[in-house]
């Protein structure tokens, strides 16, 4: 009984690591899309400030963005 139970949470969390990087590639798509859109503003109407040191690469804002967003998708 113990070993279904272990291989039932096995089986959900290799599910839940599925859908969290799928959830991430597409949201890090769709915000590198939207950072490199940014990169071709003029400065004063880009939607991302600038990081902290000065400019970041669009793949470090695209990354940023995704980490900040993609824990909501996993609240309940």
């Amino acid at each position: 009984m113990a070993a279904i139970e272990k291989s039932n949470v096995a089986l959900l969390r290799s599910k839940e690591e599925r859908d969290f990087r799928l959830i991430y590639w597409v949201s890090f798509s769709f915000f590198l899309v939207v950072c490199v859109f940014a990169r071709l503003l003029p400065p004063q109407w880009r939607p991302f400030p600038p990081g902290p040191n000065g400019r970041r690469s669009v793949i470090d804002e695209a990354r940023a963005a995704a980490n900040t967003t993609i824990p909501f998708a996993f609240m309940r």
